[in-house]
């Protein structure tokens, strides 16, 4: 567990602002907060920065409503994120309630389809326009049903802090990152120059980070090209299709 403040020190001293068993004044602690913010409003941009790529967050789809409001105060109250990585509905008229993938809608898809307001019990596609400041989810066809709850994945980035004395807890890494990066962003305004081995631990700690953060894709196969025992078929003639 750490602070700001002491994050934002560690940073001046490694500047050479500060001295070691010196504190901040009002000033430079206002100037941390802000350019630790920006810091993170950077990362939060960054797929590989983002330490919580996957967090489930749930809501109500209500019969006859096509879209939803994305991000804080909106129908889906979560962060707004910039990409969400699948959205599914939970039918919960059965027991067990089932849950049901649905086809992910690019910008191109939407557009073709001509029929937009078109109606069905379950919806078969999502579409996401990430908008600002709230993003905006649309389902297709329009839902009728009635017991249906909307399960929605996506990236959750680091909080913004509130001020100098807001408190965090990150996984390995990141507190060397936030302090070397903060120092190499705060340089500018000290009219400083950061250290050769404090911009490689920089460097260094973001590529360890994002190393960390990488989830690599699962390369899947056809089962039709697969023979017996999951084996490699080898006597399929391309030619003939036989």
């Amino acid at each position: 567990m750490a602070d700001l403040r002491e994050i934002s020190t560690d940073a001046l001293i490694e500047l050479g602002v500060l001295a070691a068993g010196e504190v901040m004044d009002a000033d430079q602690s206002s100037l941390a907060v802000r350019a630790a913010n920006r810091m993170l409003d950077v990362w939060a941009a960054k797929r590989l920065m983002i330490y919580s790529p996957n967090v489930l967050t749930t809501w109500t789809i209500v019969s006859g409503t096509q879209s939803y409001t994305v991000g804080t105060g909106g129908t889906i109250n979560m962060a707004r994120p910039d990409f969400i990585n699948d959205v599914k509905f939970r039918d919960t008229s059965s027991t067990p309630n089932v849950d049901y993938p649905m086809r992910k809608y690019e910008d191109a898809d939407w557009q073709r389809v001509t029929l937009k307001t078109m109606t069905a019990v379950w919806p078969q596609a999502w579409y996401y326009n990430p908008t600002y400041p709230l993003g905006s989810l649309t389902l297709w066809p329009v839902p009728t049903s009635s017991t249906l709850t909307g399960l929605l994945w996506a990236p959750q980035a680091i909080t913004q802090f509130t001020d100098i004395n807001t408190s965090f807890d990150l996984p390995p890494g990141y507190r060397e990152a936030f302090v070397t990066n903060l120092a190499v962003r705060l340089a500018p305004a000290y009219t400083k120059q950061p250290k050769p081995e404090t911009k490689d631990a920089a460097e260094e700690t973001l590529r360890a980070i994002m190393a960390v953060n990488m989830r690599p894709a699962e390369l899947v196969t056809d089962a039709a090209l697969l023979g017996a025992g999951g084996r490699r078929q080898i006597s399929f003639n391309i030619r003939t299709g036989q």
